[in-house]
């Protein structure tokens, strides 16, 4: 923790911890806890507007107060651009080379037809890729994969994201969780 002291940094995460879980119910997914652990985990958060930490946790202690367990100053999962990386559901990943992050949060459609299946069109699925830029939520895009295409595109400002396959095969008994992407991010 080059960047921030472990003691500032504390009271930084605290003092902003309602702050965040305000946000985190807006966002539906940043902050977490168990009450069976009695662990907060924040996957992303912003400190004096300039340092960036990922991977945040803290426990709570029997004398009610927090006790930061772990931190990370880069996030586990990153890539460069045009370089390919599969991501699954409600994972993050951060594009370095234009400093944005993705999450992929839904799945908006499946109506690809199922492997043993006889169907009239092959169907397709949609995915919905969140962006952030830092931990802020700037917009979701939408990406779709037909059988016969090679790629989705969408394009965001800068970059375009590649939906190059979704996991998994068409078939019956996924749940949202079980999905996952396979994605290149371009510059343009």
């Amino acid at each position: 923790m080059s960047k921030v002291s472990s003691a500032r940094l504390f009271t930084i995460l605290l003092a902003g911890l309602v702050m965040a879980l305000t946000l985190a119910v807006q966002a539906n997914d940043h902050v977490q806890y168990s009450t069976e652990n009695k662990l907060l985990k924040i996957p992303a958060a912003v400190i004096d507007d300039a340092a960036q930490v990922y991977d945040v946790e803290m426990s709570l202690q029997s004398n009610g107060q927090f006790a930061l367990t772990q931190i990370n100053e880069e996030p586990k999962l990153q890539a460069n651009l045009n370089e390919a990386f599969f991501l699954k559901m409600d994972e993050s990943i951060w594009i370095k080379d234009i400093d944005v992050h993705l999450k992929l949060v839904a799945v908006a459609e499946d109506s690809r037809c199922p492997i043993d299946a006889i169907c009239v069109t092959d169907g397709q699925v949609q995915l919905v890729v969140a962006v952030f830029n830092k931990t802020i939520h700037t917009n979701d895009l939408l990406l779709t994969h037909r059988i016969e295409s090679v790629f989705s595109i969408a394009d965001k400002g800068n970059f375009r994201v590649l939906l190059g396959g979704v996991s998994p095969l068409p078939g019956d008994g996924r749940t949202s969780a079980d999905y996952g992407a396979m994605l290149i991010i371009n510059g343009i």
